[in-house]
C-alpha cells in the first residue's frame, strides 16, 4: 500500500517533539520510544490514522540517535521527519527549552493546519502506558477537540531501571505505582501538608495513600485539534492553548489519559519547597507573577491518580477543592478589582 492509498479515509495525525543536548535522547529512545512502539500504542493506530512523528533536532544529536534500535523501530512503524534547529553550545537544556516547544508548536501547527491533521506537542521525557494514544485519540473521534491531563512528575533516576526491565510499555497501572512510589522532587514537595511546601505550585497535591487528588493551573492539551485562532497563542502550550479548546475531555482520572513525566532531578528547580507550609495566601500572591491569568479557571477541575475510585477518600477531595475554590476565587477577586483601577492609580 503506497503513501497516498494510505490517506484516504484515514485521519491524520502529527505528533512532533523536542529531543537534543546530553539528558533528553537516551530518556526519549529509552522510554518514549519504547512506549510509543508497543503494539498497543501507535502500531494500534494505522488502520484507522495515518501517523507521522515530526522531530525538531539538532545535527550533532541526529547522528547520535539514529542508529539507536528503537528509533529503527519506530522509523519502521510511522515516517520519522526530522526539523533541524540550532542548539546554543552554553544553553541551559532544561530551561532554554521553554522558547523552543514554543517555535516548534506554531511550525508544527501550520504543517497541521494545511494537513487537517490532529497533532499533539511533546517533550522528550514522557513516558505512555499501554493502549494510551488508541484511548485517547478516541475521545477526538467522539466529538471533543482535546484531551488535557497533567501527566505525573516521576524521577528518572530510579524509574529508568524499572521501565528498562520491561520489553515494551508499561500498563496504566504499572506505570502509574512506578511514578506513585518515586515521585519527582517537584510533586513530593506539591503534597499540601508537607511540612516545607512548593516555591512552585503549579500542582497541588492530596495523597490518600491509594492515590492523588490534585488540582493545577497548567493544563497539558495531549492531542488536540488544531484551530487558525491558536496562532495567536504567544506562550507554553499548558498556559495558552487551552482556551482555543471549546470541548475538551478533561482525564479527571489519569487512566483515561496515561501518560508520566519521567524526569531527571537535575533539572533545575532545587530546592523546590520553602522553609514554611501551604497557605492559600500566599499560593495566590504566586501566582500574580508564576502564572497567567485565566489558568486560575483550571483549579476547579479535581484530577485523581489513577483515579477517583482508587483515591477512595472523599473527604480529602472535598478538602481539597475547598481550598482550589479558595485559592482561585481570591486570584479573580483581585484581578476584577485591579481591572477596575483608573489607568493613573
Amino acid at each position: 500500500m503506497n503513501r497516498e492509498e494510505r490517506r484516504q479515509g484515514k485521519q491524520k495525525y502529527i505528533i512532533s517533539n523536542i529531543v537534543y543536548g546530553s539528558i533528553y535522547p537516551q530518556l526519549w529512545l529509552e522510554n518514549q520510544c519504547k512506549s510509543l512502539c508497543d503494539p498497543t500504542n501507535i502500531p494500534a493506530l494505522k488502520e484507522k490514522y495515518d501517523v507521522e512523528y515530526c522531530l525538531f533536532t539538532d545535527e550533532p544529536t541526529l547522528q547520535a540517535i539514529s542508529r539507536h534500535p528503537h528509533w529503527m523501530q519506530l522509523s519502521q512503524i510511522c515516517p520519522i521527519n526530522v526539523v533541524k534547529m540550532h542548539w546554543p553550545p552554553d544553553a541551559d537544556q532544561f530551561a532554554s527549552r521553554y522558547g523552543l516547544l514554543v517555535q516548534m508548536f506554531h511550525q508544527m501547527l501550520s504543517v497541521a493546519l494545511e494537513k487537517n491533521a490532529w497533532l499533539s506537542v511533546w517533550v522528550a521525557d514522557l513516558v505512555f502506558a499501554k493502549h494510551a494514544l488508541p484511548r485517547m485519540l478516541n475521545r477526538l473521534e467522539n466529538g471533543h477537540d482535546a484531551v488535557f491531563n497533567v501527566p505525573i512528575r516521576s524521577a528518572a533516576d530510579s524509574v529508568n531501571p524499572l521501565l528498562a526491565r520491561l520489553p515494551g510499555a508499561p500498563s496504566d497501572l504499572e506505570l502509574f505505582e512506578m511514578a506513585y512510589a518515586n515521585l519527582h522532587h517537584l510533586w513530593v514537595a506539591s503534597h499540601w501538608d508537607a511540612p516545607m511546601f512548593s516555591k512552585f505550585p503549579y500542582s497541588m497535591l492530596w495523597n490518600s495513600g491509594t492515590g492523588l487528588c490534585t488540582h493545577h493551573f497548567g493544563i497539558t492539551p495531549i492531542v488536540f485539534k488544531p484551530t487558525e485562532e491558536m496562532k495567536s497563542v504567544k506562550g507554553v502550550i499548558d498556559a495558552d492553548v487551552p482556551e482555543f479548546c471549546k470541548n475538551p475531555f478533561w482525564a479527571k482520572d489519569w487512566i483515561d489519559a496515561p501518560v508520566a513525566g519521567v524526569e531527571p532531578l537535575s533539572n533545575g528547580h532545587y530546592p523546590p519547597f520553602r522553609q514554611h507550609k501551604a497557605d492559600p495566601d500566599w499560593v495566590v500572591e504566586w501566582s500574580r507573577v508564576g502564572t497567567i491569568f485565566g489558568q486560575s479557571k483550571n483549579l476547579d477541575k479535581s484530577l485523581y491518580y489513577p483515579s477517583e475510585k482508587t483515591f477512595n477518600n472523599p473527604e480529602i477531595a472535598k478538602q481539597s477543592q475547598e481550598i482550589a475554590d479558595k485559592i482561585k476565587s481570591s486570584i479573580e477577586e483581585k484581578y476584577h478589582a485591579e481591572q477596575a483601577k483608573p489607568d493613573n492609580v
